[in-house]
């Protein structure tokens, strides 16, 4: 491994499709809990079925929290790989730039060399 990192480094990769696994994951158990809360209502309309109904519903707040703050991470993670390319691309700008007749060269190159 050189230590050079981009987006396609291979656990930059890595990590960005497990997160989007398991958010694939939760949208599934989300639909399926808002699914199971309107059948409940719809079918069990007994005072018994009220406390049932009250967690069914702080779970759903729980996901939907949660579900904020995966989304706040794809959003920066997104701004990460932005920043990464944008870095890349000054990189490259810069190195173009570069001339071996200016002092930036005489600095870098190896005495001797």
């Amino acid at each position: 491994m050189s230590g050079n990192f981009n987006k396609e480094d291979a656990g930059f990769v890595a990590a960005l499709a497990a997160l989007e696994d398991h958010v694939s994951g939760m949208i599934v158990a989300g639909q399926t809990a808002y699914r199971i809360q309107g059948e409940v209502r719809a079918a069990y309309q007994a005072g018994s079925s009220s406390v049932f109904q009250a967690k069914i519903d702080e779970w759903i707040i729980a996901y939907n929290n949660v579900m904020i703050k995966f989304q706040d991470l794809g959003e920066k993670t997104g701004v990460v790989g932005q920043a990464i390319d944008a870095g890349e691309q000054d990189a490259g700008v810069t190195g173009a730039n570069w001339d071996t007749n200016d002092g930036i060269y005489d600095i870098l190159a190896p005495a001797g060399g």
